[in-house]
């Protein structure tokens, strides 16, 4: 059965939503990358996985002191919950 053609409005609410309270970690390497005026693929890959963590209660940042890590913070406390040196690896653990 094909599914519909028409986007789920409900979600790409939410989605917008969560971009337009999105801050950045303000150490963080990745807010160099946040130019709205140029959007790449990678930015908007970085955004889209920036609202992903933070629905499932996380905050993605760029480690400040090594390049190439990604660490999720618990939204609510800060703890260290999981780091990667690749977004896929985050994506994949989101997944889980």
């Amino acid at each position: 059965m094909l599914q519909s053609l028409t986007p789920d409005i409900t979600a790409l609410t939410r989605f917008a939503d969560a971009l337009r309270e999105w801050r950045p970690h303000t150490d963080s390497p990745a807010v160099a990358m946040i130019d709205h005026r140029h959007t790449t693929p990678e930015t908007a890959r970085l955004h889209f996985l920036m609202a992903r963590a933070r629905r499932a209660g996380y905050q993605l940042i760029a480690e400040p002191k090594q390049n190439h890590r990604w660490v999720l913070l618990d939204i609510d406390d800060g703890e260290r919950l999981f780091e990667s040196a690749s977004l896929a690896e985050v994506e994949r653990h989101l997944s889980e």
